[in-house]
């Protein structure tokens, strides 16, 4: 008999079964209707940078799981088996491409083999059986978390009563990459090799998965959890930053106390997979634990971070101080030119403590401020100035290559609003995703009260590209 054939379920499996059909029958008529907020970080090969897109998850009273960005409908789920947890997608390549196909039985539970098609096409050999309580059981092929078309990793392994059990491999393009062992209960046990744990698992990373996580975290035991329910990472760790790939290789080295980071961590990184790994920031954590949660990890002191898009081509610092892990006072951005081998400094700005609606203490930028823009990198050069101190408008201007000035707006700072949120507002010269300094393509548009209305033309030079009408 194959292993991919149906497993009857264990008495345990009954039992758990039954127990559960009581809980949810009393507890059908509990749906409500609640939208959450997710967001959904990819990387972009094209333009060589991470992208975050926000999208909902609206739960309905008739049992439907909808799926929204920018008011716009992705998908639409119907929630038939009431006994089991329903699957929730936060991957939106997913949402868009991810269908699961298979029979129900009675009660709607999902009984025998069920298979997974991406794109309306089948993906060969992935999924496994439901025994007649809607329970996996026996060998899965299941897909990673974050499996999406550039990164096809698959989990296999074997379910008992719908739980992990044994040991499960990460394959990847036919090769085992990663894995460990679950016990009885369904819990890691013994030693694993994890992959990356990124918002979004690229292809990208698979090599370096292999040859740094092999050689640091697995080899030279670069970190170890207490085996508890809830482990919490302790002692000595070489991490990968969340946004580790070939052309920004960055570790994060320094202590865990109890879950928190403590001391002193420095940030390294390095161009190229032969050469070392060199530091170029880091800063100091709280060492103090009492009064904070296991959670808590303030900073304090003066820090270098990197920005948000670092990489080899954008490698951009910005360097000031902490105090009980809010931003204070002057910040400078540095920005280091491999090219003319230096270090320039290319913006700064100053924050202040603010108390904010929820009565929590934070920081604000006030002032005026010289940024960059998100996409900034060499060939790329734009920078904006901000004057955020206005009680009314906050002029913005932006700034090409060598500082000549090609473009800019206003915003208008939103009333009866204690953040600072401010909305733009009037005619407006926006680059175009994707500007660089032999692409200098515009927008000229038009704001309404944040919203784009009239004619907006996409402009190269005094040359019109293309137009788009919105309405008022």
């Amino acid at each position: 008999m194959s292993l991919f054939d149906q497993f009857k379920p264990t008495r345990a499996g009954q039992i758990k079964i039954k127990a559960k059909q009581k809980t949810m029958q009393n507890g059908n008529d509990e749906w409500q209707n609640i939208t959450q907020e997710h967001e959904f970080t990819y990387w972009d090969s094209g333009y060589l940078k991470y992208k975050t897109i926000k999208f909902q998850i609206t739960f309905t009273k008739e049992k439907k799981i909808k799926y929204t960005k920018d008011g716009q409908i992705l998908r639409t789920d119907q929630v038939l088996d009431s006994f089991q947890k329903p699957e929730i997608f936060n991957n939106l390549e997913q949402i868009n491409n991810l269908k699961w196909s298979g029979k129900y039985g009675q009660n709607s539970l999902k009984v025998g083999r069920w298979t997974a098609d991406w794109n309306n096409e089948t993906i060969q050999e992935v999924g496994g059986q439901y025994s007649q309580c809607g329970q996996k059981q026996g060998l899965w092929k299941d897909l990673s978390k974050n499996y999406w078309s550039e990164a096809q990793i698959f989990d296999v392994g074997l379910y008992i009563d719908n739980q992990r059990s044994g040991i499960w491999k990460y394959i990847y393009k036919n090769s085992e990459i990663g894995g460990g062992s679950y016990n009885e209960q369904g819990e890691k046990n013994s030693k694993w090799l994890e992959l990356i744990k990124v918002k979004s698992f690229m292809k990208v990373n698979i090599r370096v998965v292999k040859n740094l996580v092999c050689g640091m975290f697995y080899i030279k035991g670069t970190g170890r959890d207490n085996q508890n329910k809830y482990s919490i990472k302790v002692g000595k760790w070489i991490e990968l930053n969340d946004k580790f790939w070939d052309l920004a290789q960055v570790l994060l080295i320094g202590d865990y106390k109890n879950g928190r980071k403590v001391g002193r961590w420095d940030t390294l990184h390095r161009i190229r997979n032969n050469k070392p790994f060199e530091i170029i920031g880091g800063g100091s954590y709280d060492k103090n634990l009492e009064g904070h949660t296991v959670s808590d990890s303030l900073k304090i002191g003066k820090w270098i971070e990197l920005s948000e898009g670092f990489w080899r081509d954008s490698k951009i610092t910005y360097n000031g101080e902490y105090q009980n892990g809010i931003k204070v006072g002057q910040w400078d951005i540095y920005y280091f030119d491999d090219d003319a081998e230096k270090i320039q400094l290319i913006g700064r700005g100053s924050f202040v403590e603010k108390i904010n609606d929820q009565n929590l203490l934070g920081s604000l930028k006030t002032g005026i401020w010289i940024e960059l823009s998100d996409g900034f990198k060499r060939k790329r050069n734009i920078f904006y100035k901000d004057d955020l101190m206005q009680q009314l408008l906050i002029f913005l201007q932006i700034k090409f290559h060598v500082f000549c000035q090609s473009g800019g707006g206003q915003y208008e700072k939103l009333k009866d609003n204690h953040m600072g949120d401010s909305i733009k507002v009037g005619k407006w010269i926006e680059e175009i995703e994707g500007f660089y300094e032999y692409g200098q393509v515009f927008y000229c548009v038009e704001y309404l009260i944040g919203k784009k209305v009239g004619i907006w033309y996409q402009m190269f030079g005094d040359n019109i590209l293309d137009e788009e009408n919105y309405l008022n």
